[in-house]
């Protein structure tokens, strides 16, 4: 509606900026006169129609003017309506671009952190495996080492009770005293350290030699006297004994 009235107003300014320039009236001639003259005896009617006219002619030029406003706003809506459209897919497209170069960035950021975070765990997961293994070798080869110590052990105390009792069956077998106090010596330093149980019976055997009037030598004494002196003190009634026979007997 203001649309209208504004170009009513401007139709109007026009009609009369072209009345205003128009040329100025001159003498009317005889004809003009008479046309005058005509016109003003004319009636009322032709007054009125001819003020349509006018008004037609005035509505006419004002719905051109509405329809050629109307046309260009329309253009110019359109034109920037197409221009808001690309400037829209401009910004899509280069969003568009930029995020897909972060992406790729943040791709191979993330592909690189994932190979060096993998390459740790693989390390690790070797080093723990390499220590388990090396701890399952260890085990395995102490725990065959100490079967292989206690077979040992024991194949070396079967061999030990088998000589010492060969030892023993000699030394009983032996007729002369003497030479049966020396094969009680080389028993009774062996059995000092691996059969102390041994020890009081091959002692009294000792003492039992010597009052068959057995003899040791002066070296032999020395070495008695030395196993006798490294003994634990429940065998001092026994080893005193002993003494007490070496103190009385007869020296080679």
């Amino acid at each position: 509606m203001g649309t209208r009235i504004g170009a009513l107003f401007v139709v109007f300014a026009l009609a009369t900026s072209s009345i205003a320039l128009a040329d100025p009236p001159q003498a009317p001639s005889s004809g003009a006169k008479v046309a005058t003259e005509t016109t003003k005896l004319a009636g009322p009617d032709d007054v009125a129609s001819r003020d349509a006219a006018i008004q037609i002619a005035l509505l006419k030029q004002e719905v051109a003017s509405s329809k050629s406003y109307e046309s260009s706003l329309l253009s110019t809506v359109y034109w920037s309506l197409g221009g808001v459209v690309t400037i829209a897919v401009l910004l899509v497209g280069f969003g568009w671009l930029g995020n897909f170069k972060i992406y790729e960035r943040d791709k191979l950021a993330l592909r690189s952190e994932l190979q060096v975070s993998m390459n740790e765990s693989i390390s690790a997961a070797k080093d723990s495996l390499s220590r388990e293994v090396s701890a399952d070798v260890e085990n395995k080869v102490q725990e065959l080492t100490d079967k292989f110590k206690t077979r040992i052990d024991r194949l070396n105390s079967a061999v030990f009770e088998m000589r010492l009792a060969t030892q023993k069956a000699e030394m009983e077998a032996e007729v002369s005293p003497s030479l049966a106090l020396t094969s009680a010596l080389e028993l009774l330093e062996k059995c000092r350290i691996r059969a102390q149980d041994e020890l009081p019976e091959i002692m009294k055997f000792m003492i039992e030699k010597i009052g068959q009037d057995g003899r040791l030598t002066a070296e032999e004494m020395t070495r008695v006297s030395a196993v006798l002196d490294m003994l634990p003190s429940h065998f001092n009634s026994v080893s005193q004994r002993l003494s007490n026979a070496m103190a009385t007997s007869n020296m080679f």
